[in-house]
Protein backbone atom coordinates (compact mmCIF):
# COMPACT_ATOMS: atom_id res chain seq x y z
CA UNK A 1 0.00 0.00 0.00
CA UNK A 2 1.35 3.85 -1.04
CA UNK A 3 1.51 6.56 1.24
CA UNK A 4 -1.25 8.17 -0.06
CA UNK A 5 -3.29 4.94 -0.06
CA UNK A 6 -2.54 4.87 3.42
CA UNK A 7 -3.70 8.26 3.95
CA UNK A 8 -6.68 7.70 2.18
CA UNK A 9 -7.85 4.91 4.30
CA UNK A 10 -6.99 6.56 7.19
CA UNK A 11 -9.21 9.58 6.46
CA UNK A 12 -12.19 7.07 5.60
CA UNK A 13 -11.49 5.23 8.57
CA UNK A 14 -12.32 8.35 10.62
CA UNK A 15 -14.86 9.52 9.12
CA UNK A 16 -16.61 5.88 9.35
CA UNK A 17 -15.45 6.15 13.31
CA UNK A 18 -17.27 9.52 13.48
CA UNK A 19 -20.36 8.20 11.62
CA UNK A 20 -20.64 5.88 14.60
CA UNK A 21 -20.01 8.01 17.20
CA UNK A 22 -22.96 10.50 16.15
CA UNK A 23 -25.09 7.50 15.50
CA UNK A 24 -25.16 6.36 19.29
CA UNK A 25 -25.15 9.47 20.52
CA UNK A 26 -28.56 10.00 18.38
CA UNK A 27 -29.21 6.57 19.74
CA UNK A 28 -28.59 7.92 23.56
CA UNK A 29 -30.68 11.36 23.05
CA UNK A 30 -33.36 9.04 21.88
CA UNK A 31 -34.27 7.36 24.75
CA UNK A 32 -33.64 10.49 26.99
CA UNK A 33 -36.16 12.33 24.79
CA UNK A 34 -38.41 9.49 24.04
CA UNK A 35 -38.64 7.13 27.05
CA UNK A 36 -40.69 3.94 26.56
CA UNK A 37 -43.69 5.63 27.74
CA UNK A 38 -46.23 2.37 29.04
CA UNK A 39 -43.71 -0.13 30.70
CA UNK A 40 -41.77 2.55 32.19
CA UNK A 41 -45.11 4.67 33.97
CA UNK A 42 -46.88 1.95 34.67
CA UNK A 43 -43.95 0.26 36.48
CA UNK A 44 -43.46 3.32 38.04
CA UNK A 45 -46.86 3.78 38.76
CA UNK A 46 -47.31 0.62 40.24
CA UNK A 47 -44.82 0.71 42.56
CA UNK A 48 -45.62 3.90 43.78
CA UNK A 49 -49.66 3.01 44.26
CA UNK A 50 -47.91 -0.22 46.48
CA UNK A 51 -45.71 2.54 48.58
CA UNK A 52 -48.66 4.19 48.75
CA UNK A 53 -50.69 1.36 50.06
CA UNK A 54 -53.00 0.73 46.66
CA UNK A 55 -52.70 -2.71 47.05
CA UNK A 56 -55.63 -3.15 44.67
CA UNK A 57 -54.63 -0.02 42.46
CA UNK A 58 -50.83 -2.05 42.55
CA UNK A 59 -52.05 -4.94 41.27
CA UNK A 60 -53.90 -4.12 38.90
CA UNK A 61 -51.32 -2.13 37.32
CA UNK A 62 -48.92 -5.36 37.95
CA UNK A 63 -51.44 -7.07 36.13
CA UNK A 64 -51.14 -4.86 33.39
CA UNK A 65 -47.43 -5.21 32.65
CA UNK A 66 -47.72 -8.85 33.33
CA UNK A 67 -49.82 -9.01 30.19
CA UNK A 68 -46.80 -7.60 28.13
CA UNK A 69 -43.91 -9.27 30.02
CA UNK A 70 -45.57 -12.65 31.80
CA UNK A 71 -42.08 -13.98 32.09
CA UNK A 72 -40.57 -11.29 34.35
CA UNK A 73 -40.61 -13.44 37.86
CA UNK A 74 -39.79 -10.14 39.29
CA UNK A 75 -43.20 -8.54 38.25
CA UNK A 76 -45.39 -12.09 39.35
CA UNK A 77 -43.64 -11.55 42.86
CA UNK A 78 -44.46 -7.89 43.31
CA UNK A 79 -48.06 -8.53 42.06
CA UNK A 80 -48.45 -11.66 44.92
CA UNK A 81 -47.23 -9.00 46.83
CA UNK A 82 -50.21 -6.93 46.12
CA UNK A 83 -52.59 -9.07 46.17
CA UNK A 84 -51.49 -10.47 49.38
CA UNK A 85 -51.48 -7.05 51.24
CA UNK A 86 -54.93 -6.54 49.52
CA UNK A 87 -56.12 -9.77 51.38
CA UNK A 88 -56.64 -11.61 48.28
CA UNK A 89 -54.59 -14.91 48.88
CA UNK A 90 -55.87 -16.77 45.88
CA UNK A 91 -54.23 -14.49 43.39
CA UNK A 92 -51.20 -14.02 45.45
CA UNK A 93 -50.53 -17.93 45.61
CA UNK A 94 -51.08 -17.94 41.75
CA UNK A 95 -48.12 -15.20 41.38
CA UNK A 96 -45.77 -16.84 43.97
CA UNK A 97 -45.84 -20.02 42.21
CA UNK A 98 -45.26 -18.42 38.74
CA UNK A 99 -42.39 -16.98 40.12
CA UNK A 100 -41.11 -19.68 42.11
CA UNK A 101 -40.82 -21.54 38.57
CA UNK A 102 -39.29 -19.14 37.02
CA UNK A 103 -36.96 -18.03 39.62
CA UNK A 104 -36.81 -21.27 41.85
CA UNK A 105 -33.44 -20.11 43.88
CA UNK A 106 -35.37 -16.97 45.19
CA UNK A 107 -35.55 -16.99 48.67
CA UNK A 108 -37.69 -14.19 49.43
CA UNK A 109 -40.46 -15.73 46.54
CA UNK A 110 -40.17 -18.75 48.82
CA UNK A 111 -40.84 -17.34 51.89
CA UNK A 112 -43.86 -15.65 50.77
CA UNK A 113 -45.13 -18.32 48.68
CA UNK A 114 -44.83 -20.10 52.15
CA UNK A 115 -46.39 -17.68 54.35
CA UNK A 116 -49.48 -17.43 51.83
CA UNK A 117 -49.87 -20.89 51.86
CA UNK A 118 -49.71 -20.88 55.84
CA UNK A 119 -52.54 -18.56 55.22
CA UNK A 120 -54.80 -20.74 54.04
CA UNK A 121 -53.97 -23.72 55.90
CA UNK A 122 -51.34 -24.95 53.62
CA UNK A 123 -47.59 -26.04 54.01
CA UNK A 124 -45.30 -26.12 51.33
CA UNK A 125 -42.71 -27.93 52.71
CA UNK A 126 -44.37 -31.62 53.17
CA UNK A 127 -44.38 -32.89 56.77
CA UNK A 128 -41.32 -34.68 57.83
CA UNK A 129 -39.04 -33.41 55.36
CA UNK A 130 -35.95 -31.50 56.65
CA UNK A 131 -35.75 -28.12 54.83
CA UNK A 132 -32.31 -27.99 53.44
CA UNK A 133 -32.89 -31.49 52.17
CA UNK A 134 -36.66 -29.62 50.45
CA UNK A 135 -34.38 -27.03 49.12
CA UNK A 136 -31.60 -28.70 47.68
CA UNK A 137 -34.23 -31.12 45.97
CA UNK A 138 -35.83 -28.24 44.05
CA UNK A 139 -32.28 -26.19 43.68
CA UNK A 140 -33.09 -26.53 40.41
CA UNK A 141 -36.14 -25.93 38.13
CA UNK A 142 -37.69 -28.83 35.99
CA UNK A 143 -36.62 -26.92 32.85
CA UNK A 144 -33.21 -26.42 34.09
CA UNK A 145 -32.72 -29.99 34.91
CA UNK A 146 -34.30 -30.93 31.65
CA UNK A 147 -31.65 -29.11 29.53
CA UNK A 148 -28.83 -30.04 32.00
CA UNK A 149 -29.93 -33.69 30.98
CA UNK A 150 -29.81 -33.02 27.44
CA UNK A 151 -26.70 -31.22 27.59
CA UNK A 152 -24.90 -33.83 29.21
CA UNK A 153 -26.22 -36.49 26.76
CA UNK A 154 -24.73 -34.80 24.22
CA UNK A 155 -21.30 -33.90 25.71
CA UNK A 156 -21.17 -37.26 27.00
CA UNK A 157 -21.55 -38.83 23.84
CA UNK A 158 -18.93 -36.36 21.90
CA UNK A 159 -16.25 -37.36 24.59
CA UNK A 160 -17.38 -41.10 24.21
CA UNK A 161 -16.71 -41.29 20.91
CA UNK A 162 -13.44 -39.15 20.74
CA UNK A 163 -12.21 -42.38 23.83
CA UNK A 164 -13.28 -44.96 21.16
CA UNK A 165 -11.55 -43.56 17.77
CA UNK A 166 -8.28 -41.99 20.03
CA UNK A 167 -5.65 -44.74 18.68
CA UNK A 168 -2.63 -43.00 21.63
CA UNK A 169 -3.49 -44.99 24.51
CA UNK A 170 -2.06 -42.27 26.53
CA UNK A 171 -4.36 -40.01 25.68
CA UNK A 172 -6.99 -42.67 26.18
CA UNK A 173 -5.43 -43.26 29.64
CA UNK A 174 -6.10 -39.75 30.44
CA UNK A 175 -9.36 -38.54 29.03
CA UNK A 176 -10.63 -42.21 30.93
CA UNK A 177 -11.26 -40.34 34.61
CA UNK A 178 -12.70 -36.88 32.79
CA UNK A 179 -15.52 -39.09 30.77
CA UNK A 180 -16.25 -41.54 34.05
CA UNK A 181 -17.05 -38.21 35.84
CA UNK A 182 -19.01 -36.98 32.74
CA UNK A 183 -21.00 -39.76 32.62
CA UNK A 184 -21.80 -40.24 36.37
CA UNK A 185 -22.97 -36.47 36.16
CA UNK A 186 -24.91 -37.43 33.81
CA UNK A 187 -26.65 -40.50 35.43
CA UNK A 188 -27.36 -38.05 38.72
CA UNK A 189 -28.51 -35.38 36.86
CA UNK A 190 -31.10 -38.08 34.77
CA UNK A 191 -32.37 -39.61 38.26
CA UNK A 192 -33.22 -36.16 39.73
CA UNK A 193 -34.74 -35.20 36.43
CA UNK A 194 -36.97 -38.42 36.44
CA UNK A 195 -37.56 -37.87 40.14
CA UNK A 196 -38.62 -34.36 39.80
CA UNK A 197 -41.13 -35.18 37.02
CA UNK A 198 -42.61 -38.05 38.90
CA UNK A 199 -43.02 -35.89 41.81
CA UNK A 200 -43.68 -32.51 40.98
CA UNK A 201 -47.35 -31.20 40.49
CA UNK A 202 -48.63 -31.50 36.88
CA UNK A 203 -51.69 -29.48 36.39
CA UNK A 204 -51.50 -27.18 39.34
CA UNK A 205 -54.36 -24.62 40.15
CA UNK A 206 -55.27 -22.11 42.97
CA UNK A 207 -58.71 -21.95 44.37
CA UNK A 208 -59.98 -17.92 43.52
CA UNK A 209 -63.13 -18.05 45.52
CA UNK A 210 -63.48 -17.63 49.24
CA UNK A 211 -64.80 -21.35 50.37
CA UNK A 212 -65.46 -22.96 47.16
CA UNK A 213 -67.78 -25.20 46.37
CA UNK A 214 -66.90 -28.72 45.15
CA UNK A 215 -69.48 -30.91 44.23
CA UNK A 216 -69.86 -34.19 43.04
CA UNK A 217 -70.34 -34.21 39.35
CA UNK A 218 -69.94 -31.38 36.74
CA UNK A 219 -73.23 -29.16 37.21
CA UNK A 220 -75.19 -27.06 40.01
CA UNK A 221 -77.40 -30.17 39.75
CA UNK A 222 -75.09 -32.47 41.55
CA UNK A 223 -74.55 -31.85 45.46
CA UNK A 224 -72.11 -30.07 47.18
CA UNK A 225 -69.29 -32.54 48.63
CA UNK A 226 -67.29 -30.03 50.66
CA UNK A 227 -65.46 -26.60 50.41
CA UNK A 228 -62.32 -25.03 50.17
CA UNK A 229 -60.36 -21.99 51.23
CA UNK A 230 -59.40 -19.41 48.88
CA UNK A 231 -55.75 -19.95 48.18
CA UNK A 232 -55.36 -23.85 48.48
CA UNK A 233 -53.47 -25.18 45.69
CA UNK A 234 -55.28 -28.50 43.37
CA UNK A 235 -54.31 -30.53 40.61
CA UNK A 236 -57.08 -30.22 37.88
CA UNK A 237 -57.50 -33.47 36.44
CA UNK A 238 -59.76 -33.00 33.47
CA UNK A 239 -62.38 -29.69 32.21
CA UNK A 240 -65.56 -30.54 31.08
CA UNK A 241 -67.40 -27.52 29.68
CA UNK A 242 -67.00 -25.02 32.65
CA UNK A 243 -66.13 -27.43 34.85
CA UNK A 244 -63.17 -28.65 36.45
CA UNK A 245 -62.65 -31.92 37.89
CA UNK A 246 -59.70 -31.33 40.84
CA UNK A 247 -57.95 -33.03 43.67
CA UNK A 248 -57.02 -30.53 45.95
CA UNK A 249 -53.49 -31.36 47.51
CA UNK A 250 -53.40 -31.27 51.33
CA UNK A 251 -56.79 -33.30 51.73
CA UNK A 252 -55.89 -35.74 48.79
CA UNK A 253 -59.92 -35.71 47.89
CA UNK A 254 -61.77 -35.09 44.48
CA UNK A 255 -64.30 -33.06 43.18
CA UNK A 256 -65.88 -30.65 40.42
CA UNK A 257 -65.59 -26.60 40.62
CA UNK A 258 -66.45 -24.22 38.20
CA UNK A 259 -63.85 -22.65 35.67
CA UNK A 260 -64.54 -19.60 37.34
CA UNK A 261 -63.27 -20.58 40.73
CA UNK A 262 -59.51 -21.97 39.99
CA UNK A 263 -56.80 -20.10 38.06
CA UNK A 264 -54.43 -22.73 35.97
CA UNK A 265 -50.83 -22.15 37.11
Amino acid sequence: MTVDKFIEAKREAKQVYKLIGILLINLSTYHLINPIPLRGASLQQANQQYQAGNFGMAATLYEELLSKNPENPYLQYNSGNAYFKNGKLGKAVVHYEKATLLLPRDSDIQSNLELALKKVGEDLIPAGIPRVLYAGYHLLSLQELTALSLAGYWISLIFLSIYLFWQNPGKKRRLKPFLITLVLAEALFLSWWGLRRNTSISNLGVVLESNAEIRSGPGTNFTVAFNVPEGRRVQVIQEKGDWLEVGVLKEGIKGWVSTKAVEKI
